[in-house]
């Protein structure tokens, strides 16, 4: 996922709640992985008490390694213009 933000969070929660799992997310400061799953709530509770979604996971970038990773489902869900490839 990129971004996770309203959209991301919503999108995330969503697909989690039908079997899927959110294994990485992207934000402008950094990037976080995890292969056995990312709770979107716990996440949402994370980033607003820190500020930020890095050292929410054990593997947390301060870039965006995680958006070049391998997945299934990739939400563009960061800010107009963001994405740029």
């Amino acid at each position: 996922m990129k971004g996770f933000g309203n959209v991301g969070y919503w999108a995330s929660k969503f697909l989690c709640k039908h079997e899927a799992i959110l294994i990485g997310v992207v934000e402008a400061d950094g990037s976080i992985y995890d292969l056995n799953g990312i709770d979107p709530d716990a996440l949402l509770n994370y980033k607003k008490e820190k500020g930020t979604i890095l050292g929410s996971t054990n593997r947390s970038f301060e870039d965006d390694t995680v958006f070049y990773y391998p997945c299934d489902i990739l939400i563009p869900a960061a800010c107009e213009k963001s994405l740029n490839m």
